[in-house]
């Protein structure tokens, strides 16, 4: 989910640059086609990144249906994974994914299960699920799935990026100026509102199944 459309953390990057381009942030990833979570604890690529990268925040997205599958795999696998992240000095966070379009009673257990993890680990949980939800339920003609009805098309990849935006920073996505190649402004106007969330600081100005994977984060000292 996350690798698609270059990724959401290349889009998200290209966001937080064009709003706050004095900041020093890095946002970067580690994907394997098809992998767990469980795939990742035990991969030294990804470990040593973790361990090595300085990272304030790790994003962790599970393979898209173990959340309802096997949920005590992804449990303890993120539990494994946060002690990981914990030891070195990062806080743990996690990229909710959504139902197919195909089979929406995926849903309520997919978003169930991350929140369950989130609050269990006092960890961040970005509600994709729940943003692609509601485009569904406010917006059906708004398609966000690529043909194969659960990766995301680019129009759900910069929803998903403009989430981490305001869940991680704060910021409103409203009004920023990055547009990717391949969406309209109108369509971008439209889809910046969607993530509904409540944000955490309004006092700037407006201006990732078959790929889990890891977006990670360095991110900005503010003095």
């Amino acid at each position: 989910f996350t690798y698609y459309n270059n990724g959401v953390h290349w889009h998200l990057q290209a966001l937080i640059d064009s709003i706050m381009p004095s900041w020093d942030v890095v946002v970067s990833s580690v994907t394997m086609g098809g992998a767990t979570l469980q795939d990742h604890l035990e991969n030294s690529s990804t470990t040593n990144m973790i361990r090595e990268g300085d990272w304030d925040l790790v994003i962790l997205q599970e393979q898209s249906s173990r959340p309802i599958s096997e949920p005590e795999a992804f449990y303890n696998a993120a539990i494994g994974l946060n002690t990981l992240i914990q030891n070195a000095g990062a806080r743990t966070g996690f990229f909710m994914t959504w139902a197919y379009r195909d089979n929406p009673e995926m849903y309520i257990p997919l978003r169930d299960a991350y929140n369950y993890i989130g609050a269990y680990l006092d960890a961040l949980v970005v509600p994709a699920g729940v943003a692609f939800y509601n485009a569904s339920q406010d917006y059906p003609d708004l398609n966000l799935y690529a043909p194969d009805n659960y990766h995301p098309r680019l129009h759900g990849t910069y929803l998903v990026a403009c989430l981490m935006l305001a869940e991680i920073w704060g910021i409103n996505p409203i009004g920023n100026s990055y547009i990717p190649q391949g969406l309209t402004r109108e369509i971008a106007q439209q889809l910046k509102p969607l993530p509904g969330i409540q944000l955490r600081n309004t006092t700037i100005p407006a201006p990732w199944d078959a790929c889990p994977c890891y977006p990670i984060l360095r991110l900005p000292e503010i003095n």
